[in-house]
């Protein structure tokens, strides 16, 4: 049975074609942003945005109107940030024209006012580290900033362009990255958050409650009266496997159950072999935690919940196909690409950062 959940992803790495995946992100946000704007008829609202820019007053019209030169208008809308010099009546003057002819300045005007770029950068190497639909999200939460998103590919040899051209007022980094990048970033004072990456502790850092993913596990399969649990986990070198094992190694007493058999994946060569070799030498195990891409086990769990009374629970990825009778933990999609642009706007206005952030997982149970 499909799945259809679409509110949700995981930041899990799957062996799939770049082209699909990058087809798929595009469909889905290009559909989601005509679905919420209710764009019908592309054609009519072009024209009508070119008919209202075509409208628009301008600054030589207000100084035209009130008497006074562009310069002048130009340093009263701007803040009178320029050498400029004016009276209340003629500030009074200019910003009544303004606001009667509802005066909006266009993009480039406002970032030269305020000495910025009205952008930021999406930094990186490999594109599946961008949670699935995640791109809607940034493009839109920026947008209430005044923003765009940029993306960027890293390269080995070369600082990114958007540092060393200064053409960004932000980053947000959805991996880890050399330590010589985050170096340069602090020592230019670039505004960066750092999003799902191994550093967990920084004001600036965005990361999941991992142990409190694998503690809900636990009571889950406490709670149905499981005592024998079998982990399967990824990569350690990632914090989020490291994290879950930690925590299931740490706590499996604490929920009356017995210590969990581990399968650390990356050291077989099937793991799908490997995890149905532990049930059959195994009888008594009767719960299973899958941490990583849950397709690959989709015919294993299958028969495991038709052959013996089991509890399954495991991480939530947008690119499931199965609906079984488990357990899963998801995280909304909104979520942490809005936390992202907030925490990194915080920072370009030179607030203190309110992180680090630890996003919860949400349990769904059958």
């Amino acid at each position: 049975m499909a799945a259809t959940n679409s509110s949700i992803f995981s930041f899990d790495h799957f062996d799939m074609p770049v082209s699909w995946y990058i087809l798929q992100l595009i469909e889905r946000s290009i559909l989601s942003i005509n679905t919420e704007d209710g764009m019908k008829d592309g054609t009519a609202t072009s024209r009508s945005r070119r008919s209202e820019d075509a409208g628009r007053i301008t600054i030589g019209r207000i100084a035209e109107l009130s008497g006074t030169s562009k310069q002048v208008v130009s340093s009263i809308l701007g803040g009178g940030s320029s050498s400029s010099r004016f009276s209340r009546k003629t500030f009074s003057r200019v910003t009544g024209i303004a606001r009667k002819f509802n005066y909006r300045p266009n993009r480039t005007s406002v970032n030269l006012v305020s000495g910025r770029h009205g952008s930021i950068t999406v930094l990186f190497k490999s594109f599946y580290k961008i949670p699935f639909n995640a791109v809607n999200f940034l493009i839109r939460h920026a947008e209430s900033y005044g923003q765009t998103v940029n993306f960027e590919i890293m390269k080995d040899d070369a600082l990114p362009r958007c540092i060393s051209e200064n053409s960004s007022d932000g980053i947000i980094l959805f991996e880890d990255v050399d330590a010589s990048i985050l170096s340069t970033l602090e020592r230019y004072g670039v505004p960066h958050v750092l999003v799902n990456t191994g550093i967990r502790n920084q004001p600036n850092s965005i990361t999941f409650d991992e142990e409190g993913l694998v503690r809900s596990a636990m009571k889950y399969f406490s709670d149905s009266g499981k005592k024998n649990p079998v982990f399967t986990s990824g990569d350690l070198e990632l914090y989020w496997n490291r994290a879950r094992l930690d925590t299931a190694l740490s706590g499996y007493a604490g929920f009356g159950l017995k210590r969990p058999i581990i399968l650390e994946t990356p050291s077989v060569k099937d793991p799908v072999v490997a995890l149905e070799r532990i049930f059959a030498d195994n009888p008594q195990a009767d719960c299973l935690f899958i941490g990583e891409e849950f397709n690959r086990y989709a015919i294993l769990v299958d028969r495991l919940c038709r052959s013996r009374d089991i509890r399954i629970a495991y991480v939530f990825s947008a690119f499931n196909h199965y609906n079984f009778p488990v357990a899963d933990f998801s995280v909304e999609q909104k979520e942490v690409p809005e936390k992202a642009v907030g925490l990194l706007n915080q920072i370009i206005n030179g607030e203190k950062p309110s992180g680090p952030f630890r996003m919860p997982y949400n349990m769904r149970l059958p």
